[in-house]
């Protein structure tokens, strides 16, 4: 963590990232049934501090990045019992993430690796579910195609793996409402896929 900060201290690129895309469907498995969100689209930015091809050793083409992540969706619950599937209505979901990339390239095509720590914030519309903050593990790859140096195009995939623990769980049942006690499993998972411009500010011009 040091090291991306001192990376981010002496970084002489600052991008910016726009962009918009596909989150997938995601499942977490419950002891009376399995709680899904749809797939849909989502949108967000990243703001990463690096050196770029300019530099040398471990920091050529190496970015500490700061994301966020938008997706709403619908939140549904299958029952284990066989009374169907309930709808619950909205759900958003905000992923806060920072992490470091490591690309590879010749200047005008770059792919690039990364890991990165945060937050899944899962804000539910119907108010008898409360929002729920968790903590969660990424990964992420891409291409980047530099259009010109100041402006290129960023094509990404990430996935996230919020970790829910395993003192947790919502149960739901016709007439007996919602409940609450130890979660199945601990993780789900889910991926966006995203495509945005990026925009190099250079300290050096």
């Amino acid at each position: 963590m040091l090291a991306l900060f001192t990376l981010a201290a002496n970084a002489q690129i600052i991008q910016i990232n726009p962009y918009a895309g596909w989150t997938t469907s995601s499942a977490l498995n419950l002891y009376y049934g399995k709680a899904r969100t749809t797939d849909g689209i989502n949108f967000g930015g990243n703001l990463s501090f690096g050196n770029g091809i300019s530099s040398g050793g471990f920091t050529r083409n190496a970015f500490i990045e700061l994301q966020y992540n938008y997706l709403k969706s619908d939140l549904e619950y299958e029952s284990y019992s066989g009374v169907g599937d309930e709808a619950f209505g909205d759900i958003s979901i905000h992923n806060i993430m920072l992490g470091g990339t490591k690309g590879q390239g010749n200047g005008t095509v770059e792919g690039y690796g990364g890991t990165f720590l945060g937050v899944t914030i899962y804000d539910p519309a119907d108010t008898q579910f409360d929002t729920r903050t968790r903590f969660t593990l990424s990964f992420g790859a891409g291409l980047k195609y530099a259009m010109s140096p100041k402006v290129g195009l960023r094509l990404h995939g990430q996935m996230y793996l919020p970790f829910w623990g395993s003192d947790f769980y919502l149960g739901w049942s016709p007439g007996g409402g919602t409940s609450t006690g130890v979660m199945a499993t601990a993780v789900n998972v889910y991926a966006n896929f995203n495509l945005g411009i990026y925009l190099n500010i250079d300290k050096n011009q």
